[in-house]
Order: C-alpha cells, then sequence, then structure tokens
C-alpha cells in the first residue's frame, strides 16, 4: 500500500459532499486520503484473519496550529492485532509526503548544491517510504499524533491532550516519567467485536472526556441511542411502548441535533483561532529575516566597499608603477659631476653648510629608522596572512555548514511551510550556531585581518614614498653642498644615496604589485562573500514573500478543511432528520400490525 497508494490531494480540493471510498475503488484508483488508507488496510487485514481498526486522530500536520488546539479528528490509522499484541499502522505517512512550491529556492539551491529538488506549483504528494510509521513504538507514535479514544495509546500512562498540544519537548518528558508500553488485549478485543454504534456508546464518555472539545462524539453517542431504539421499535408490538421508544429516540435525536448546531458555531470559532495563528506566523519569519539580514547587510556594506575600493586602487598603483619607474633615474650624477669640479672654498663651518649636512643627517637617520620599520611591518603581514588563511578555511567550513541548514530548512519548508515545527526550529538552532555565531564572527575578523594588512602596506608604502623624496633631497642638497665648498667629501655618500633611491623605486614598486596581487587574490573571496550574503538576503526575501503564498496556501486549506467540516455536520443533522423518518415508519409500521390484529 505505501509504495502504490498515493496521497489524494486532488479529492481535498473538491467541493462535493462528502463520500469516503471503499476499498475497491481505492485500489483502481490508487488513491486514498489518510482515513481511506486506514479503511483499506483494516479490510485487508481482515481477509487475512488479522483484527484490525481504523483509529481517528488529533495529528500534529499541516493544519495543525501551535496554540489552537484540537477540536475534532484531523487523521486515521490503523492499530491491529498480531501475536495477541496490539500495533500500530500508519501507511499513510508511511507512503510519503506532500510538498509545496519550491521553485525559486530550487533553482538557488540546484546552483549551489547541483542537487534536484521536487518542486510544483501547488501541494503534491510524493513517495517517500518511511518504514518507521509501521509498526511504531506506541511513545514514538504521541510525538505526532494522539486517538480520539486514548484507550488506543497503548500505554499505562494516557498523555493528557494538553500536554500533546504542547511540543514534543513536553511529550517526551511526559513519557520518560510516566510512560512505559503496556498491552490491553483482552479490554481491546472485546471493544474490536463491537459495532459501530456499539463501539461509540462504549467510548463515547471517554472520548468527550479526553477532549471536551470534540463535542460531536456526544452527538454520535445520541444518535447512536437513537438508532437502537429503532431497532427496539422494529420489534415492538405494543403501540403505547412503541410510541414511548419513538419520543424517547425523538429526544435524543432532538439533543444530538442540538449538540450539532451549538458544534456548528464552535467550528467557526475553531477555524477563527486557526486563521489567527496562520497570519501572526509573518511576524515570526519577519524577526527570523532581520535577525541575519541586519548582520548580511552589513556585511554587504563592507564587502562592497572592499571589492569598488580594491579595484579602484589597483588601477591607481599601476599606474603609480608606471610613473615610479620612469623616474627611476632622478638622481643625476653627471648635476653632481659638474658641481664638484667647481672648487669652490666655503668653510666647512659656514652655518649654511652646517644646516644642510644637519638636514643630510637628520633624514639618513629617518631612512634607516623607515627601513626597520618596513621589515617589521613585512614580517607582521606574513604571520597575518597565515592567521587570514586559517579564517579562510574557518569560513569555508561554516558557509558549508550554513548553506546547509539554509538548504535542510528549504527542504522542510517545502513539506511543512511551518515556522513553528520542531524539525525546523532544530534546523533554526543550527542555522544561528553556523550563521551567528561563527560564521559572521569569522567574517568580521577576516574584515579586521583584511583591512590590517592592507594599511600595513600603504604603511610601507608612504615609507617607500618618504625615501624616495628624502633621497632626491639628499641629492640635490648634496650638489648645493659641492657647489659651497670642494673640502666636503661627498662622493661615497651621494653613490650610496642614488643606490637607496634606485632599490626604494624598486622596492615601492615591488609593494604596490604586492598590494595588487593581495587585493586580487582576497577579490575572489571577498566576491563570494558578497554572493553568499545576497542569496541568503534573497532567500529572506523568499521566504517574506512566500510567506503571502504560505498564508493564502494554509487559508484555502482551512476554507475547504471549514467547509468539510460544515458539511459533515449538516450530514450529520440529515441523519437525525432520515431516523426521525425512519422512527415514523416503524411507528406506523407498528400501527399497522396492530389493525391487523
Amino acid at each position: 500500500m505505501a509504495h502504490n497508494i498515493q496521497f489524494d490531494t486532488k479529492a481535498f480540493n473538491k467541493s462535493e459532499k462528502i463520500k469516503y471510498r471503499t476499498s475497491k475503488e481505492i485500489l483502481k484508483s490508487k488513491k486514498a486520503n489518510a482515513t481511506e488508507y486506514a479503511t483499506l488496510m483494516k479490510d485487508l487485514c481482515e481477509l487475512v484473519g488479522v483484527k484490525a481498526m481504523v483509529i481517528l486522530g488529533y495529528e500534529k500536520n499541516d493544519l495543525y496550529e501551535d496554540g489552537a488546539g484540537f477540536y475534532g479528528p484531523n487523521s486515521a490509522w490503523n492499530a491491529v492485532l498480531i501475536g495477541n499484541k496490539w500495533q500500530l499502522l500508519d501507511v499513510c505517512n508511511a507512503a510519503g509526503n506532500t510538498y509545496m512550491n519550491l521553485s525559486w529556492w530550487k533553482k538557488q539551491m540546484q546552483k549551489l548544491h547541483k542537487k534536484k529538488l521536487y518542486t510544483s506549483t501547488k501541494i503534491e504528494f510524493k513517495y517517500e517510504y518511511n518504514p518507521q510509521f509501521l509498526f511504531q513504538d506506541p511513545e514514538e507514535v504521541r510525538l505526532s499524533r494522539v486517538p480520539i479514544d486514548p484507550i488506543w495509546q497503548l500505554t499505562d500512562s494516557i498523555i493528557p491532550l494538553m500536554v500533546f498540544e504542547k511540543n514534543e519537548a513536553d511529550i517526551k518528558e511526559f513519557n520518560e516519567k510516566y510512560s512505559k508500553p503496556k498491552q490491553f488485549a483482552i479490554t481491546l478485543s472485546e471493544v474490536y467485536n463491537l459495532t459501530e454504534d456499539q463501539y461509540v456508546l462504549e467510548c463515547a464518555e471517554r472520548t468527550y472526556e479526553y477532549n471536551p472539545r470534540y463535542t460531536e462524539m456526544k452527538a454520535r453517542r445520541h444518535l447512536a441511542l437513537a438508532n437502537e431504539k429503532i431497532k427496539t421499535v422494529a420489534k415492538t408490538e405494543d403501540q403505547k411502548v412503541a410510541s414511548e421508544i419513538v419520543n424517547k429516540s425523538k429526544a435524543e435525536l432532538d439533543t444530538s441535533r442540538n449538540i450539532l448546531t451549538e458544534q456548528k458555531k464552535v467550528i467557526a470559532e475553531e477555524y477563527m483561532i486557526l486563521r489567527k495563528v496562520n497570519n501572526e506566523k509573518r511576524t515570526d519569519v519577519t524577526k527570523f529575516k532581520q535577525t541575519f539580514t541586519t548582520v548580511n547587510n552589513k556585511h554587504l556594506a563592507a564587502l562592497n566597499s572592499r571589492i569598488n575600493n580594491g579595484q579602484s586602487k589597483s588601477k591607481s598603483l599601476q599606474a603609480d608603477n608606471k610613473a615610479k619607474a620612469k623616474r627611476i633615474n632622478d638622481i643625476k650624477y653627471a648635476q653632481f659631476a659638474k658641481a664638484k669640479a667647481m672648487m669652490p672654498e666655503k668653510s666647512e663651518q659656514d652655518p649654511e653648510i652646517l644646516k644642510i649636512s644637519d638636514s643630510l643627517q637628520s633624514r639618513k637617520s629617518k631612512i634607516s629608522i623607515l627601513e626597520g620599520e618596513i621589515n617589521m611591518l613585512k614580517n607582521k603581514i606574513a604571520v597575518d596572512k597565515e592567521t587570514k588563511k586559517e579564517v579562510v578555511d574557518s569560513m569555508n567550513v561554516y558557509i558549508k555548514l550554513t548553506d546547509s541548514s539554509f538548504y535542510k530548512e528549504a527542504v522542510a519548508r517545502s513539506k511543512k511551510q511551518d515556522s513553528f515545527d520542531d524539525s525546523i526550529k532544530v534546523l533554526r538552532s543550527k542555522l544561528y550556531y553556523y550563521k551567528v555565531d561563527k560564521l559572521d564572527a569569522f567574517q568580521t575578523n577576516y574584515f579586521a585581518l583584511y583591512d590590517t594588512i592592507l594599511a600595513n602596506y600603504e604603511q610601507i608604502k608612504k615609507h617607500y614614498t618618504y625615501i624616495l623624496d628624502a633621497s632626491r633631497k639628499n641629492s640635490n642638497e648634496m650638489e648645493a653642498l659641492k657647489k659651497m665648498s670642494s673640502k666636503v667629501n661627498l662622493e661615497s655618500a651621494f653613490d650610496a644615496n642614488g643606490i637607496t633611491y634606485k632599490d626604494a623605486v624598486r622596492a615601492h614598486i615591488n609593494n604596490n604589485l604586492a598590494i595588487v596581487n593581495y587585493l586580487n587574490s582576497n577579490s575572489k573571496t571577498l566576491t563570494e562573500m558578497k554572493n553568499l550574503y545576497s542569496n541568503q538576503n534573497a532567500y529572506f526575501d523568499f521566504l517574506i514573500n512566500n510567506e503571502e503564498t504560505r498564508k493564502e496556501h494554509v487559508k484555502k486549506l482551512l476554507d475547504k478543511a471549514e467547509e468539510i467540516d460544515k458539511k459533515h455536520n449538516e450530514q450529520k443533522k440529515e441523519m437525525v432528520k432520515d431516523y426521525k423518518e425512519e422512527l415514523d415508519q416503524e411507528f406506523l409500521k407498528v400501527k399497522k400490525r396492530k389493525k391487523k390484529k
């Protein structure tokens, strides 16, 4: 059945009168709803001598909203007796899942993962066989569903509905604290042998006590009582006795109709609560989005700034290198030789000569200090680059984990579209850790290292710029000194200054190239991070935009479910009317029999 009968998503949207298919019709169409799966399973089991029951119950499915509570059963499964032990089967859930539209996220994910996601423009069923729903442990079953009749929980401690309506953690806590599986083979087998009306009468009070919101069970009890009395009238010969039975039966039917009338009002209230919770989910998604996109936008601004600055800086540095290469011969040896040939006679103690000499010495000392600082900065850059490499490696790890979490949430949402679903809550907690605690922190660290390294390169550039300017000034002042006094020995100093200048030009060009290479090597990482955060923001935009689709989808489901419940309610009222007509007919038969006598 799980491999060959698919959940009928189309039938739910039909507005025709509620009618369940027979087992033969199910096998022919190979489609069923939850109740029909359970009915077919019961019939097939009984054909091979296995006792089976259809269990109506409350399931936390697409239409269930946390905090709204259950008013009536919304699913069905089976209990089967094997080896004197009742076990639980849910073939509908074992067969597969229904999915919502994921067309946008499909494209995004296929680009990143090269994986094909099942998507559609509406809710559709996909076979995804899951044997965990077959012969499932009773305590596991009640993590997601409980029967309307609590004896079919098959445990010695009945979990209260108010506990079930909480989250999975509360249910697990209850299981650990109170419950161990226990079989009630004799009692349950006795229940199995009851007729439908007898079972309603046997379980009605227990079912209503378990969930007082399920008022239909009270109405069904009075209908069952009336039906039992109809059978009694058919066997009664005494007109007076028959009249009393008819009156009592009609009183039961009137009570049933009154309950159904009140229930109709409750149906409207129930769906009003469900719609309210559905509407509130947009707020949750908006907050969810803001948690991430506020930081993402900050990172995107920083990334765009660094990418744009890097591009303009690279062009500027390349232009600077061309200019510097043309000025490598700025030190004029020929002019210095001419000045030396002038043989001037100013004293070495001349104030002007002393002033220029002090200026030369000061710049020489400063150049020596800057060369030491340049070496220190280069060493720091090397260390920071290694650290940044480790940060990038860590970022890549958490990019994958974050991306995987987004992917899993997208798939989970395609099935549930419910921010409050426990599976999505677990995914979210991981996502917060991977994204906020780790990836965003590493991203901030990366920016700090990136900027520090770039700032150190810029500092080296400033130092080389000073050395170049100082070397040119030294050259000019040495030439000026030679024009003042031939006694000042500057030949070796002039040559050394020329070498310093040419070395500084080459070092300046190499430093510019190192900055360009650094910017280029980081450009890929910056662009990838920009795309990552842009994709994440796009995902949240998708969530917000899809939230309206989800709300509208759930609204339609709720509208349809309310319509079905109201029709079901009307059908029960029709049964009341039919039973009254049947009572009148049976009473007429009694009268006719009396006349004949």
